[in-house]
């Protein structure tokens, strides 16, 4: 692999669920593959943006070696603030959890500062809160 490029992998969150699923208990590839008329049905209801959520990774690891994905809360320096991708930015950035404000569109700390930290830390993410290690830090 190039060392520009960025492994494509994604993490899913089952809404009805609450948990992230591995590939292997994620039915909806099945489905895509061998049921193509009920993902119709599930994708015309909008059945398939309810229930579960994709991830996906932003090619780069915290000072833990921890994959870093998008709806990944920060700790340390950065802590308030959460990884999501931005369409007016077209790249992922870092937002302030309590208003999902872009801190990048918003004149502050843009993705590629972010990359030089040396400190950056996963401590949670956006459906399961900030892990309960990380909570009195």
């Amino acid at each position: 692999m190039n060392k520009e490029e960025r492994e494509i992998k994604f993490k899913v969150w089952d809404n009805w669920n609450k948990k992230f699923l591995n590939y292997g208990e994620v039915d909806i590839w099945d489905l895509i593959f061998q049921e193509q008329k009920l993902m119709e049905e599930i994708y015309t209801d909008g059945m398939a943006n309810e229930c579960l959520e994709f991830q996906q990774y932003t090619g780069l690891k915290d000072k833990n070696g921890v994959e870093i994905y998008e709806g990944d809360i920060m700790g340390g320096v950065l802590g308030g603030l959460y990884v999501k991708w931005c369409d007016k930015c077209k790249q992922f950035q870092l937002h302030i959890l309590n208003t999902n404000e872009c801190m990048a569109c918003g004149g502050d700390l843009h993705w590629s500062e972010f990359v030089t930290f040396d400190d950056n830390e996963v401590i949670g993410n956006i459906y399961e809160g900030v892990l309960p290690k990380y909570e009195n830090k």
